[in-house]
């Protein structure tokens, strides 16, 4: 990733690609934005980019007031290989 060390972007990748395996529930990465001085907002719609450009893998589940919770995960090297491998496969079944 090419961020400004100090940009919320990286500082997201960097939290939630140290806690892989595991997901990280929207409220955690929202307290820690926070905690570094950026908008919850903002920490949204960066973790939704880091979505769209295959960084990061989302799960939802609901909440105990019957809220749709998202988490996200950081999608490893190899993941991101078997999706572009099923990819080609798929796209050569259609050929």
């Amino acid at each position: 990733m090419t961020y400004s060390n100090n940009s919320l972007k990286k500082r997201i990748f960097n939290y939630v690609k140290a806690r892989y395996p595991s997901f990280v529930h929207k409220g955690e990465l929202g307290r820690a934005a926070i905690s570094w001085g950026f908008e919850n907002e903002n920490m949204g719609r960066r973790c939704r980019e880091l979505v769209k450009s295959g960084h990061f893998e989302t799960k939802y589940e609901k909440g105990l007031n019957g809220t749709i919770c998202v988490l996200y995960r950081y999608k490893s090297s190899i993941q991101v290989l078997r999706e572009q491998e099923k990819l080609r496969i798929l796209q050569a079944a259609l050929l």
